[in-house]
C-alpha cells in the first residue's frame, strides 16, 4: 500500500514500538504508541497527516486522532474498531516458548508452532516476525516480553476521550476474523447490507463511513475491491 500511494504522496510507513525496526520499549499501550507517531510528526516538522492503520496501527491511529484531531488531516482504519477484542496471547506464549536461537531452518519453527497454531496461515504471518541471527539460529524482532506484559491493555478499548470530527474510513474485509464495527461476528454482513457503524464510533469519528471488502480475508489473501459496500 505504501508504494503504491508513495506515486502521488509523500509516504512514512512505521513500524510500531517493540514491531519491526522501532524501538523496544518495556511500556505496550496505545497511549505510548500515539505519542510515539506524535513525536515523529513533530520531528519531521509535519503540522497534518493522513493516518492510516490496520489492526493494532488502526487502534493507534484512533487513539492519535481522539487525543490529538487537529494533527489528523484523514483517517483510515482498516480491520479494527476502538472496542475491546480478543488478544493473541496464545499465541505470544507458544511464540515465546520456542527456542528460536536453536533453530535450523525456518520450517522447524513452523512445526514446532503447529500443535499451539492450526492455522498454517497465521503461522506464516507470525513467523514474518522471525529473522536469521549473523551467529546462528533465529530471533525474533518483534519483542515477546513487552507485548506479553502489556496484552490485557492491548486487548482493551483505546482510552482517549474526544471526538474526531475529519473524514474517517473504516475498511473490513468480509472474511476478516475479528468483531464488525457493529459488534456482530464475522459473515452477519454476507449477502446483504453491511450493519451500520455502532453508535460509539459514530460518536467519537463523526466523518466516519465503513467499507466492507465481501470476498477479501484478512491474513494471507489479496484485497479484493470488486464487491464491496459502503456504509455512509
Amino acid at each position: 500500500m505504501a508504494r503504491e500511494l508513495a506515486g502521488r504522496n509523500r509516504v512514512f510507513a512505521l513500524d510500531l514500538r517493540n514491531h519491526g525496526d522501532s524501538l523496544h520499549a518495556p511500556s505496550m499501550t496505545y497511549e505510548g504508541m500515539a505519542a510515539d507517531v506524535l513525536r515523529f510528526l513533530d520531528e519531521h516538522e509535519l503540522e497534518k497527516a493522513a493516518l492510516i492503520g490496520h489492526s493494532m496501527g488502526g487502534k493507534c491511529a484512533m487513539q492519535l486522532a481522539l487525543s490529538h484531531p487537529l494533527r489528523i488531516e484523514r483517517l483510515v482504519v482498516v480491520d479494527i474498531a476502538p472496542r475491546g477484542y480478543p488478544f493473541w496471547q496464545g499465541y505470544l506464549e507458544a511464540m515465546s516458548s520456542l527456542d528460536v536461537a536453536g533453530l535450523a531452518t525456518r520450517e522447524d519453527a513452523d512445526l514446532a508452532l503447529r500443535s499451539a497454531i492450526a492455522s498454517r496461515l497465521y503461522r506464516q504471518f507470525l513467523l514474518s516476525n522471525l529473522n536469521r541471527s549473523p551467529k546462528g539460529g533465529y530471533f525474533w524482532k518483534v519483542n515477546l516480553k513487552a507485548l506479553l506484559a502489556g496484552a490485557t491493555t492491548l486487548a482493551g478499548e483505546i482510552t482517549a476521550r474526544g471526538t474526531y470530527d475529519g473524514p474517517a474510513l473504516f475498511m473490513r474485509g468480509g472474511q476478516a476474523d475479528q468483531p464488525t464495527l457493529s459488534g456482530q461476528p464475522t459473515g452477519h454482513h454476507r449477502g446483504g447490507r453491511p450493519p451500520p457503524p455502532h453508535r460509539g464510533e459514530r460518536a467519537l469519528y463523526r466523518g466516519a463511513c465503513c467499507f466492507f471488502m465481501k470476498e477479501s480475508g484478512r491474513v494471507g489473501k489479496q484485497l479484493s475491491i470488486e464487491t464491496a459496500a459502503i456504509v455512509p
